[in-house]
């Protein structure tokens, strides 16, 4: 934690895109208040890829409206439910012909507000009204759909759906995002790459890897390379510019489909080749080429890819969900479907702050510490050791291992991608990437192991991270234990610190099995340290368990990817 001061209250952040399709859904069911209206009116007119979405949803409500109210099978869908067996998305029960004069009138208002920015019609056939939107602008060549602890050199990641900059080169440090083009594409880069987005169906890659997935009606895209091009002919296929490496030279992997290789003069004979599924050239360079399928990348990372927190009016800020990748698919969580864990033993440094509490918190200092899912209040600053523990910890007594155990309401499954959520509160004055963690069992055994975190998913700048509300460190009076807060009152007077910098809540997902559990292998308690890497100290005010693979929410409209709940 950085140096506490005073923190003056925030506005809060913009709504991200599960909070964007919450306030659609508000207002065209017509339960929307004044304040979730108004909301919604400023995120649309600040950004053009909210716009957009804005008047796709309301024309799909129209229509749902119409046609979608009484199928067989379109019931609403619920966290904790399995996909439904339908077409449409997202499938709802709510949805009636009486809706859409609402629909209508708030769309028309909505669309006033942004100056003509789309131009639209009512019309009436065989009793039916029929929607239809018109951007006068022409569509980005490309927007950012994704990215995975992405460092893009002078600048921060972009918001998903963000149009991407033309004719601009840009340096990819680190980490993976990915592009969705016009013509229909989609390209996944992983850092470090350099690489400028020259057309809606061309890419060029001057260093680094690209992977790409060209669909139907997308054939002709094109990478180029310094080395010659790469023109797909409907296939997914991967480039590596091996730039300054001792082979150089640019590698070319099809991995289904076809596409041609356009060899540079300068740098060869200047034919045109083709590669088919399950082979692999060069455009230069030197020595045999063996075909590898792992150079393919389908979609970033698992990882946490959004949150969604709520101030409340006590001062806690609360996770209300979240969603993650899991196993290459994207799933939303509500908060009640999480599994909290609750601290049920401490050890820190002498002399530390190890609670956080909201600044006007009431009450018992245990209340607050036992609370869940509050992003603002817990233990923190754990002590910790440079080496990952190998032996079970001592959880009892003033010789206790350094650190803190934490306990599951319910046991956690090992199943296929993360299974855990840990959120750390962090200053812009901390390390960039999140504090270092080390995560071990609680009881060892052989083939268990400690498993290390270096980089948390999303971070301070990472689009969707949202800043917590105000809170204070209370001084301790004796000695720090989960049993000793409780007999602890919030006293206005008790001595305190108070940060002077705002705070964000950065989010990693975990996978058990980096801790040597099997698959379907269930956890009750593991135990965290700080990796002691440097002077900072983790702070860990929530960590949850994700339910069975099965109760995430997705829809039928998502792909792998997809980072729009």
């Amino acid at each position: 934690m950085s140096e506490p001061n005073t923190h003056a209250p925030i506005a809060g952040p913009a709504p991200g895109h599960e909070e964007f399709n919450v306030l659609c859904d508000a207002v065209f069911d017509g339960v929307a208040t004044a304040d979730q209206v108004a909301r919604l009116e400023a995120a649309v007119l600040a950004s053009p890829a909210l716009r957009q979405r804005y008047v796709e949803l309301a024309d799909q409500e129209a229509s749902l409206a119409w046609v979608g109210a009484d199928l067989p099978g379109a019931g609403e869908f619920q966290v904790g439910e399995t996909e439904p067996p339908t077409v449409f998305a997202p499938p709802t029960d709510r949805r009636r012909a009486w809706v859409w004069p609402a629909v209508a009138a708030h769309t028309a208002v909505m669309l006033c507000l942004l100056g003509g920015w789309v131009v639209f019609g009512l019309q009436e056939e065989a009793g039916s009204p029929n929607f239809s939107a018109t951007p006068v602008s022409t569509p980005p060549a490309a927007v950012w759909a994704a990215s995975a602890g992405a460092d893009l050199f002078g600048g921060a990641v972009p918001a998903v759906g963000e149009a991407a900059p033309v004719g601009r080169e840009q340096a990819l440090l680190g980490g993976w995002v990915k592009l969705r083009f016009a013509s229909g594409a989609e390209a996944v880069l992983e850092g470090p790459a350099v690489f400028e987005i020259a057309a809606a169906d061309r890419l060029i890659l001057r260093a680094g890897r690209c992977s790409v997935h060209a669909p139907d009606g997308a054939e002709g895209f094109r990478v180029d390379t310094p080395d010659g091009r790469v023109v797909d002919l409907g296939t997914r296929f991967a480039v590596r510019v091996r730039d300054g490496e001792a082979d150089g030279g640019t590698e070319v992997h099809v991995v289904e489909g076809a596409a041609t290789l356009e060899h540079d003069a300068s740098n060869g004979d200047g034919v045109v080749s083709l590669l088919e599924g399950g082979q692999a050239d060069r455009l230069s360079g030197h020595g045999p080429l063996v075909f590898d399928p792992q150079a393919y990348r389908e979609s970033l990372p698992d990882r946490v890819v959004s949150y969604v927190a709520r101030d409340e009016p006590d001062g806690a800020t609360v996770l209300k969900g979240l969603t993650v990748q899991r196993d290459g698919r994207v799933r939303s969580y509500g908060a009640a479907a999480l599994i909290p864990a609750a601290v049920v033993a401490f050890h820190a440094p002498a002399g530390g702050y190890p609670y956080a509490v909201p600044t006007d918190a009431t009450g018992s200092l245990g209340k607050w510490l036992s609370r869940p899912f509050v992003l603002n209040a817990g233990f923190i600053n754990p002590g910790g050791a440079s080496e990952p523990l190998s032996a079970d910890p001592v959880l009892d007594g003033p010789d206790g291992t350094p650190g803190l155990a934490v306990r599951f309401d319910s046991p956690v499954t090992n199943g296929p991608g993360p299974d855990l959520v840990l959120f750390d509160i962090q200053s812009v004055t901390d390390v960039p990437d999140g504090d270092a963690f080390h995560l071990s069992p609680a009881t060892f055994r052989p083939g268990l192991r400690s498993h290390t975190v270096r980089r948390f998913d999303l971070t301070l700048g990472d689009p969707g991270t949202a800043v917590v509300a105000p809170f204070i460190l209370p001084k301790p009076a004796g000695p720090v234990s989960t049993s000793a807060a409780d007999g602890v009152a919030l006293d206005a007077e008790a001595p305190r610190l108070v940060p002077s910098l705002r705070f964000t809540a950065n989010a990693v997902a975990i996978d058990l099995s980096d801790l040597g559990y099997g698959p379907g292998e269930t956890v009750g308690e593991l135990f965290i340290q700080d990796a002691r890497d440097d002077p900072k100290f983790l702070d860990p005010t929530v960590i949850v368990g994700l339910p069975t693979d099965s109760s995430g929410r997705t829809s039928s409209q998502h792909t792998p990817d997809r980072d729009t709940p």
